[in-house]
């Protein structure tokens, strides 16, 4: 997800964090612990009844069971093994779907309601990059341009200047990229630009007409505050996130400090926080109506407690890009004299006549996807994932409609049926997405048949007790840099599915996706990561 803050445990013992919203949701708690665990955050839920575990398959079998039995005694003996890990009445009472498969063999090793249509969370990115590398290639890349609409003489650009986007979700300031556009502008003599600046974000918003379109359907409202539910747009800065930075104030009693650091978010910050006496519980809550960009927090929070700095999505990446630029621009001596604006506010009619005829004075190209779906899959990054999924469509219409369009066509291709995945969004966010665990498997046996992708792909995935999402999973076990897998956590959804090598070299395929627990995510976790642990150790 995004970068992660440091939260002092001893000193904030509640952060509630909720979105102003009709709708309630405890979605947010399972994601928001990426960044500031190991705090409790305490959200106001609505929770639903969870279904019923089947009862032990040591004694009666579990509903949806089916098996390809060998006449090995040792995958027998893994299959009762897994039947009593997922089936002990000590863990909590949750919706298993599991499937594992052997490469090697081509076969089923064991399946547990594998068809059954389960919310994969970010598991869910397995999908949106293997349809990426089939229909884009490991060498796509976005590019942004930056267009003078008028003649450039004495230092000065007579026109607008035009920044041009495709969704590259890499810039931003950190590798001084702004910079280098700036000085690139001056070797062209650019020191002063008469007209505006405008952000062409046409690539990404092809038929939005309301902001909501930037997000995906089944979107948590109670997300959309927080920097991993970060909306899309054709152009990005620093993630589309800006950071909230929150200090106790000189005296208990006395309203505590707070601001957004980054200035051109364009967010708004109300405070009505207060210092409370040291070692006192905390309580902050932070809200924002859904499409509007003022935050407003509320709370108390101790005088001896640390500094707290929480990432949050900007309203509009667009306005954010462009204010970020300018400034630099400014920094580095070139004035921009008109407004700085969204392409949607201008007669388009005028624009597209001034465009025809532009000069193109830079044309930027982003990382490789070979490079992107690492940083993608190992720090699970939404705002990637859902930019690469709009990438799908063609570089006229890069919509979450096409992207749907295409990952079921592909999926029919690679012999998936279609009651076995609903898909709305790329980065698994939606709780509108399912896809069964046999899907899962199946989309990572295809990767499987280009050995060379395969390889690439595979080193976009998290490595047990080593790096990611799972680097302090497994550790000291046979599965501690051996099984590769992408991670899935939601509130009440977990999900791990990958690749796995057995003691005796064997390459396995899993989905393990988890729905409907009542428990925190870590007694769910502990359970799948021996599962895990089981398939490495497994030996014929």
């Amino acid at each position: 997800m995004m970068r992660s803050s440091r939260w002092p445990r001893s000193k904030i013992k509640n952060l509630e964090i909720r979105s102003e919203s009709p709708v309630t949701s405890h979605a947010v708690r399972g994601k928001i612990l990426r960044f500031v665990c190991p705090f409790v955050f305490v959200f106001l839920v609505s929770v639903s009844g969870c279904a019923a575990r089947p009862d032990s398959p040591l004694n009666v079998s579990p509903p949806n069971i089916t098996l390809e039995f060998d006449s090995s005694s040792a995958v027998i003996q893994l299959q009762q093994d897994l039947n009593h890990l997922f089936g002990d009445r000590s863990i909590p009472p949750a919706i298993w779907g599991v499937h594992v498969r052997s490469l090697d063999r081509n076969q089923t090793l064991y399946s547990l309601n594998s068809r059954t249509l389960l919310i994969p969370a970010s598991t869910l990115k397995i999908v949106t990059l293997a349809a990426a590398v089939d229909q884009l290639g490991w060498d796509f890349t976005f590019d942004t341009r930056l267009i003078a609409t008028g003649p450039i003489k004495d230092g000065v650009l007579n026109g607008d200047l035009i920044v041009q986007g495709s969704g590259d979700p890499t810039i931003d300031n950190e590798n001084n990229l702004f910079t280098d556009w700036a000085k690139t502008l001056k070797t062209t003599g650019i020191t002063r630009i008469t007209g505006r600046l405008i952000g062409d974000d046409r690539a990404m918003d092809a038929g939005a007409t309301w902001p909501g379109s930037r997000l995906s359907n089944g979107w948590s409202w109670d997300d959309l505050i927080f920097g991993f539910a970060a909306p899309s747009s054709a152009l990005t800065y620093q993630e589309n996130v800006a950071h909230l930075m929150i200090t106790p104030g000189p005296a208990a009693g006395r309203t505590t400090s707070a601001h957004i650091e980054e200035s051109a978010s364009g967010l708004k910050l109300v405070n009505r926080t207060v210092t409370s006496p040291p070692h006192s519980e905390s309580s902050l809550r932070l809200l924002r109506l859904p499409g509007q960009a003022t935050l407003e927090l509320r709370g108390a929070i101790p005088i001896d407690a640390e500094p707290i700095r929480l990432p949050v999505s900007v309203d509009d990446p667009t306005l954010f890009f462009l204010r970020a630029f300018h400034q630099t621009l400014l920094q580095e001596g070139i004035e921009v004299m008109g407004d700085t604006v969204d392409i949607d506010e201008i007669d388009s009619d005028i624009f597209l006549q001034s465009e025809e005829n532009g000069q193109l004075l830079l044309d930027h190209q982003s990382r490789p996807l070979s490079e992107l779906a690492i940083r993608m899959m190992k720090r699970s990054q939404n705002l990637y994932a859902e930019t690469i999924f709009r990438a799908l469509g063609d570089k006229h219409e890069r919509t979450v409609g096409a992207g749907q369009t295409i990952v079921k066509e592909l999926l029919a291709t690679w012999s998936i049926e279609t009651d076995q995945f609903i898909i709305l969004d790329g980065s698994g966010l939606s709780r509108y997405n399912y896809i069964t665990p046999e899907a899962l498997v199946r989309v990572l046996e295809h990767v499987r048949l280009n050995p060379q992708s395969a390889t690439i792909f595979e080193a976009t995935l998290p490595v047990a007790g080593q790096d990611g999402t799972l680097a302090h999973r497994m550790k000291g076990t046979k599965a501690t840099g051996n099984a590769r897998a992408k991670t899935g956590t939601m509130s009440n959804v977990s999900g791990l599915s990958g690749f796995v090598y057995t003691h005796d070299g064997e390459k396995l395929v899993f989905a393990i996706l988890v729905n409907n627990y009542k428990s925190q995510s870590s007694a769910i976790t502990r359970v799948i990561d021996r599962a895990v642990e089981q398939l490495a150790g497994f030996a014929r």
